[in-house]
């Protein structure tokens, strides 16, 4: 079951089969297919939800750990830490990144202003993870775009609440074009000075009641 769900066969959000079918597919009894839901359950990765099925709540057990800890973490260490993530990959992202990296990192910069257009928060902010998350994963080290993307799903409830004026939106567009050019330009510090500029920027709007989402 680990490896489906890993492998992204039972995506996030999938309705997992009942324990017999479980067992007839997995060709093990019924009693393994029970405690294996359990330990998975207990780890985060699934949720059970009463009457309705059992489902894939996180990809990977290291996410259902992740997610945990920044629960009860303060949301500027959370912010730090993703911003160290993010600016070593986007560095690495003006050196590796390939065309097709590129494209998509334009692409997801064009959905995240039409999102901010909508004046949908919770749509800007799930775009703004996305064009950020193919930025990291253009740098090429699969391992932290994982951590970087289970640290952001943690964080997003934050990222929905941050609230920009006029002038600290136009600076967020402004810097994420200059991230896009340096990275497309090949230029590590110039896409690093851009990605911490951001990070920044949000640092400074997040809301002033600001709390771990778990005490």
């Amino acid at each position: 079951m680990r490896e489906r769900i890993e492998s992204k066969q039972w995506p996030v959000g999938t309705k997992l089969p009942s324990e017999l079918e479980l067992a007839e597919a997995l060709g093990v009894a019924r009693n393994t297919v029970r405690e294996a839901l359990r330990s998975l359950t207990h780890l985060g990765v699934l949720e059970a939800r009463a009457g309705d099925g059992t489902y894939v709540r996180i990809a990977t057990e290291l996410g259902a750990v992740l997610q945990h800890r920044v629960a009860k973490t303060k949301p500027e260490e959370v912010l730090e830490l993703r911003a160290l993530l993010e600016q070593h990959a986007i560095g690495q992202a003006a050196r590796r990144r390939t065309a097709a990296d590129l494209k998509r990192i334009r692409a997801l910069l064009s959905d995240l202003r039409k999102a901010r257009k909508s004046g949908d928060r919770t749509a800007h902010a799930f775009a703004d993870s996305a064009f950020h998350l193919a930025a990291v994963r253009a740098g090429g080290n699969d391992f932290l775009a994982e951590i970087y993307e289970q640290v952001t799903a943690a964080f997003g409830e934050f990222l929905t609440a941050c609230e920009f004026d006029d002038e600290a939106q136009a600076a967020h567009d402004q810097w994420h074009d200059a991230l896009v050019d340096a990275i497309a330009a090949g230029d590590p510090a110039a896409a690093q000075q851009a990605a911490a500029v951001v990070v920044d920027i949000n640092r400074r709007n997040l809301p002033s009641d600001r709390k771990p989402l778990q005490q």
